[in-house]
């Protein structure tokens, strides 16, 4: 493939806090351009993971002092319109930090990840010709009447010049039209970090029997990522073909104890209590992926993208998903894992059923799963996607 002959600077913007996610999912791919050689900033507002991250990767990091960007206009109208104003103003100040921050590091391509920091970016971008790329992590909503909403950020996409990188056709169509063409861009995870070869299957040390089937969702511990779902299929189909007990494992923080006790509870009230495993909020998930059989993306709304199925992919597990937004996309239904295609329990249940019924094949649906991961949605591919569109200009 063609490479740029001049590697220069890149910057990102973002709050620097992330947890995971969107941060990680940006953090792969300006690890990767940075490890090709091409300087590498992030502008952040606040201290936290992925700000710490890129330093320790030997990225530059600078801190703004900025005021804090409204991330929502909700409210009365008055409290709207107040919103609204306030952001206006602090997007032209912020506009502004970021401007000369950008030119004082020389860069040329500017990344800006949260949709409320799109004005702000423009305001940055435009004066300089700097060309300004959008990482779009999620849906557009349709709440407001008129399509308002997605008038504004095509608008904005528009005047601004921006480069819309949606994390999945299913994000990009609810902001195209109208000028507007996002540039399907799917995230990635590091391979170096994702690799079977590299962590060990210890069941035991997880507190898993060695015969059983696991199933593992790994995501914040909350009711909207379909942990319960999971749990309550497990109970009608408690064995696999070949007699092997069904274990769930609900990987992920919580908030507080209110979720994770009403797990309990319906998992001593189905019977299946030693079933359940609720290790809580982990730094290395890898483990998890290792011991399983079978990874799960069942969020109970469409999924714009689903980094957990891509780091399930690459660790070479397959992954049970809804065939609704990003998943749908990323897992071939039938050959790297399954598709759902309603979100309520019965579906699920239906799912499970399916599943079970190739368990002899999901040694090679994993197989396929990695393959498929390490050649669409690696860091290197993923690199190789944005040096191409560098470019094509």
């Amino acid at each position: 493939m063609a490479h740029p002959t001049d590697r220069f600077p890149l910057s990102w913007f973002c709050h620097g806090h992330e947890v995971y996610g969107v941060g990680t999912a940006a953090f792969s791919l300006a690890a990767e351009m940075h490890r090709r050689g091409w300087p590498v900033q992030l502008l952040h507002t606040h201290p936290g993971t992925t700000a710490d991250r890129f330093a320790d990767a030997g990225m530059h990091t600078r801190l703004l002092k900025l005021d804090a960007v409204p991330d929502t206009y909700g409210g009365s109208l008055p409290a709207k319109l107040w919103k609204f104003a306030r952001g206006r103003k602090v997007d032209r100040n912020t506009g502004n930090a970021l401007r000369s921050a950008i030119q004082d590091f020389g860069g040329k391509h500017f990344h800006v990840l949260w949709p409320f920091h799109v004005r702000a970016a423009v305001e940055a971008t435009k004066p300089i010709a700097t060309r300004c790329f959008w990482e779009m992590p999620n849906f557009v909503n349709d709440r407001y009447p008129f399509e308002l909403n997605k008038r504004v950020y095509q608008r904005l996409c528009r005047e601004g010049n921006v480069t819309v990188l949606a994390d999945s056709a299913a994000t990009g169509r609810t902001l195209a039209g109208r000028g507007v063409e996002p540039i399907t861009f799917y995230h990635a995870s590091r391979t170096d970090h994702f690799d079977p070869t590299r962590v060990e299957r210890d069941r035991a040390r997880l507190g898993l029997p060695e015969s059983a089937a696991v199933f593992v969702i790994a995501a914040r511990l909350v009711a909207d990522k379909g942990g319960m779902h999971l749990l309550r299929a497990a109970a009608v189909h408690p064995t696999t073909p070949s007699g092997r007990p069904v274990h769930v494992a609900l990987v992920g923080g919580s908030k507080d104890d209110a979720f994770p006790n009403e797990l309990r509870r319906v998992a001593d009230e189905l019977g299946v209590a030693d079933r359940l495993h609720l290790p809580g909020e982990l730094t290395d998930v890898r483990p998890w992926y290792a011991a399983a059989d079978v990874s799960c993306n069942l969020r109970v709304a469409p999924e714009p993208f689903g980094l957990s199925v891509i780091e399930s992919m690459l660790m070479g597990v397959p992954v049970l998903v809804h065939a609704h937004g990003g998943p749908a996309e990323t897992v071939r239904d039938g050959g790297t894992g399954w598709h759902i295609t309603g979100m309520d329990q019965e579906s699920v249940n239906a799912g499970m059923a399916r599943v079970l019924a190739d368990e002899s094949r999901w040694p090679a649906f994993g197989e396929s799963a990695r393959m498929r991961g390490l050649t669409h949605f690696s860091d290197v591919a993923l690199a190789d996607h944005y040096e191409r569109l560098l470019v094509s200009g």
